[in-house]
This record gives structure tokens, C-alpha cells and sequence, in this order.
């Protein structure tokens, strides 16, 4: 990639340019502090707090949303407590002098942070937008529920990777604006296409185009190969990006990685409707090849649970397709989108009306892979 593409990224991180400290109580130097950065726009963002180990000492311990937030852009280290004033002064100003380095491992769990009656952070990863070709409305609005996932300032230029082809556009307010434009032209989108966006790495987007019919559109430019980071070392996993740099559990039933091998034949989306509620049509080449397998059950799987679903006459049918929409809590609009591992399971995806995932995360007491109950995260 041109460097000039790199220094665009760069400019999208945050630049500390000082500190500030805030005392908790006045009447006393003993009672702790609240520590401050300063970023180059005037904004302050909260980085750590003092707090009373003894009458005479203080422990010095980082905010958590500010590790979570910054450890994707920053290598943070993995020290995240100090009895030493100077030591924790010392890694504060290294943040002011330090250039941001997209994407560095960060090998400590950031959920061991929480106290252990915190639930988990659950972490989704994908978002539907429709294709409007009208050239006025060609843009994509990040839907509201996946901009936490994105921590992108107000102005910065965004990567979308689609197979081997990288494209570079602005996003201004979570909106994909300028540069957009080039990428519909390049895919010769259709009339009521759409495109499913995974979230792989800071600002980083792999897309993948749906037709009209809801089937997975094949472009000669595609690639199983994983995608690797920008500034990466070489040691970079893409696969373990998550949770490594964010700590957070992906809830996702499918990582945008994982997704890219999965055979594009055997992709595709479906609205949910009042008639989807009794049954769901699977796509051509899946009836295709339940036909010629001698196919009378699917295994639909969302993450690690599994249902055991009847097929007959192109569609999932039956009780365990009922007990599928009953535990996703399916309602009108939402979006399901299917996909075919190694095995024949059918990996399941739930987006709601506005596009954004959404995330669950299953409890049993049993051995069995079936569901004894569910809670959505979102």
C-alpha cells in the first residue's frame, strides 16, 4: 500500500499532547486523583485514578474503558497498577510522546481487569447496509448499535478490504461518504443489493455483496487468504485480533476471518417475515446440495449452540426450526443470514432492522449441544 494511504490512517488516531490532574477531595492529597489526557483537539479522556492503599500511599490503577478503547491504537504495555508515583507518571507521559501503532497485540486479558461479578464484554463484529445507486445517497450509515465497536473520531478515512482489493473512504459521523462511490462502481452493484461489512481491525472493513435475492455475489478478485493488518508485525494473528487487543468475548457466530473460507455458494440472507416464522426457503445451490446428499435435517449453529432443524421441500421446517426462532427472539424485519462450514452446519447470523448484529451468548447445564436458554447481549 502507497505510504501516503498510511500516513491517511495515522492521521485518524488520537494525538495526547498533555496531562491533567483532578483531586477526588480538596481537604486532603491523601483521598486520590483523577488523570486526564489531553488529546490535540482539546478533548480530555480519563485515564486513570489514585486511590488510598495506605494513610500515607497511594495506588495508582488505569481506567478500564481507556484500555479496552486505546489498547487498539496504542501499546499500552501490560502494567496497568503502580504504588510508585513516579513509575505511573513515567508510562503517563510516554503515552504523550508515544505515535500510534494500529493494532499491536496486547497479550493481557483486559476482562480479568472487572471484578468478577461483571458480566463478560460481549463484542460484535458485523453490520448489513443496503445499496442505494442513486449517486446523491451513495453512502453507508454505520448503524447506531456498532459505532461503540469502532472508536472512530468524527472525521477519518476508512479501509475496505473486498478479497484482494483494498479501497480507501471517508467516514464522517459513522458515515461512509466520499470514496464509496468508486467502490459500487468497481462491483457493479445491482438494484437492491446489499453488503455485509466485518470489522477486522482499526477502521479496517472486510465486505461481502448480496444480490437482490439474498445470494452471495462471487467477484474474480476474491481470496480465502487471511487478511493481514496494515501496520502489522509479522507475528500478527489476524484470527486473534479481538480478543487480544480488546479482551472482549466475540459473541459472533462467525468472524469476519473464519467467514472469508466458507464457500460463497453456499451464502446467503433472508428478511424475516410473519410467513419465515413457520418456515424458512434455503438457497438454490443449498437445496441443490441437500438433494444430492439425501438431506432430511441441518444443523443450524449460532456460535456454540446447535439446533437439529427438519428439511423438506427446500425449507427448514418443524419444531426445531420454531425452537430456532423462539430462542433468537426473531422478530419482522430482522435479517437472517445463513452460511455452509466444512461439516454441513449452517452457521446463523442475526441482524436487526437497522443491520446491526445481534449477539448472544447461551448458558446449559447439560453435555448436549442443544439450548436450555439464552440471553441476547444486546
Amino acid at each position: 500500500m502507497h505510504p501516503k494511504s498510511q500516513d491517511w490512517l495515522a492521521s485518524t488516531c488520537p494525538t495526547f499532547v498533555g496531562n491533567i490532574t483532578v483531586r477526588k477531595n480538596t481537604r486532603t492529597e491523601r483521598r486520590g486523583s483523577d488523570y486526564y489526557l489531553q488529546t490535540d483537539d482539546g478533548r480530555l479522556v480519563l485515564v486513570a485514578s489514585s486511590f488510598p492503599r495506605t494513610s500515607k500511599r497511594l495506588r495508582y490503577v488505569v481506567n478500564r474503558e481507556f484500555i479496552i478503547r486505546y489498547s487498539s491504537m496504542f501499546n499500552l504495555g501490560t502494567i496497568f497498577e503502580w504504588d510508585a508515583c513516579d513509575q505511573f507518571k513515567h508510562w503517563m507521559e510516554s503515552l504523550v510522546n508515544c505515535t500510534p501503532q494500529y493494532i499491536q497485540p496486547h497479550l493481557r486479558a483486559i476482562n480479568q481487569l472487572g471484578s468478577p461479578d461483571k458480566h463478560p464484554v460481549h463484542h460484535s463484529c458485523w453490520f448489513l447496509a443496503p445499496i442505494n445507486l442513486q449517486y446523491s445517497e451513495m453512502k453507508v450509515q454505520i448503524p447506531s448499535l456498532f459505532q461503540q465497536y469502532m472508536f472512530a473520531p468524527r472525521q477519518a478515512i476508512v479501509m475496505i478490504k473486498s478479497g484482494q482489493r483494498s479501497y480507501h473512504a471517508k467516514i464522517e459521523d459513522f458515515v461512509i461518504t466520499i470514496g464509496w462511490e468508486n467502490i459500487i462502481l468497481d462491483h457493479t452493484f445491482g438494484k437492491g443489493y446489499t453488503a455485509l461489512f466485518g470489522l477486522i481491525g482499526h477502521l479496517m472493513l472486510d465486505m461481502f455483496i448480496f444480490d437482490c435475492k439474498g445470494n452471495s455475489i462471487q467477484y474474480n478478485w476474491s481470496t480465502t487468504e487471511p487478511v493481514k493488518h496494515l501496520n502489522a508485525p509479522s507475528t500478527w494473528d489476524s484470527n486473534q485480533m479481538f480478543t487480544k487487543v480488546t479482551g472482549a468475548n466475540l459473541v459472533t457466530a462467525c468472524t469476519p476471518h473464519l467467514f472469508r473460507q466458507i464457500g460463497t455458494e453456499y451464502r446467503f440472507c433472508r428478511k424475516i417475515t410473519p410467513a419465515n416464522w413457520a418456515a424458512m426457503e434455503l438457497c438454490a445451490t443449498l437445496q441443490e446440495l441437500a438433494y444430492g446428499e439425501g438431506l432430511n435435517q441441518f444443523t443450524v449453529k449460532t456460535k456454540e449452540q446447535a439446533w437439529y432443524i427438519s428439511y423438506a421441500d427446500g425449507c427448514l421446517r418443524g419444531l426445531g426450526w420454531e425452537s430456532f426462532v423462539i430462542a433468537h427472539t426473531l422478530r419482522e424485519d430482522d435479517t437472517l443470514l445463513f452460511s455452509m462450514d466444512v461439516d454441513l452446519n449452517l452457521i446463523a447470523m442475526v441482524f436487526d432492522q437497522e443491520g446491526c448484529e445481534r449477539t448472544f451468548y447461551w448458558y446449559t447445564n447439560t453435555d448436549d449441544d442443544a439450548t436450555s436458554f439464552n440471553q441476547e447481549t444486546q
